[in-house]
């Protein structure tokens, strides 16, 4: 299924529309809203060009996007306020693989909060450098993976949370937090934060927080910007 949409063109689709569909491919520089709710969807999302926006979940947890995999290539952006089925308190099911900065140099990935609380996906993977934005906290949860390979990613957003996490030395990169906070917490399971001092962390007017138990294996460098 294939929307290519002009720059000035808006439309709303209703997911549960989609049916037997397991792949949908966002192109031209339009926007594209899709609304709850097909909580089961567990096909791909490529987001080629323009904006692919998910609409707002109600308050019983019920989701837009299911377990998705979510690919947003360099230029394009997928906003959101909360999408994933969630598979937990902490957590939610989709997989992100994301590059550049969006359209609007606001986020390849947009959260702006919710209902639900935490925007925690299980998987991101940069195939870029890339950033994040929007009001809401997110990050990656319990048990799942975070690959930087080599790229950074920038938070524009309020804040970062990553519980859980297993992010490995050969898959790390750099981070950059624009204001805000960020923290690394150990819950039910280790958190594994590996890297070397050729990986930083950047903080531009932003506070990190890495709880108690949190393995990070060798020291990152540390910037601290006024």
């Amino acid at each position: 299924l294939t929307y290519d949409l002009a720059a000035a063109a808006t439309e709303t689709k209703a997911f549960t529309a989609y049916g037997a569909v397991t792949k949908v491919v966002k192109k031209g520089t339009g926007a594209l809203t899709v609304q709850p709710a097909n909580t089961d969807f567990n096909g791909t999302i490529d987001i080629e060009k323009g904006v692919f926006a998910a609409g707002t979940t109600d308050n019983t947890q019920t989701t837009v996007l299911g377990t998705a995999t979510i690919t947003v290539k360099g230029g394009a952006q997928f906003r959101s306020n909360q999408t994933c089925k969630q598979q937990g308190k902490y957590f939610t099911g989709c997989k992100i693989f994301a590059e550049g900065a969006g359209p609007d140099g606001k986020g390849a990935i947009v959260f702006n909060g919710g209902e639900l609380g935490d925007n925690l996906i299980r998987h991101l993977h940069l195939t870029g450098d890339a950033s994040i934005g929007g009001t809401g906290r997110f990050g990656v949860g319990y048990w799942g993976f975070l690959y930087l390979d080599g790229h950074t990613l920038t938070g524009l957003n309020n804040e970062y949370y990553f519980r859980d996490i297993r992010a490995t030395a050969d898959h790390a990169g750099h981070f950059v937090k624009k204001g805000g906070s960020v923290t690394f917490q150990r819950g039910d399971h280790q958190t594994y934060l590996k890297g070397s001092a050729e990986n930083t962390f950047t903080l531009d007017n932003a506070q990190l927080t890495i709880w108690s138990g949190v393995d990070l294996e060798v020291l990152w460098t540390l910037k601290l910007l006024a």
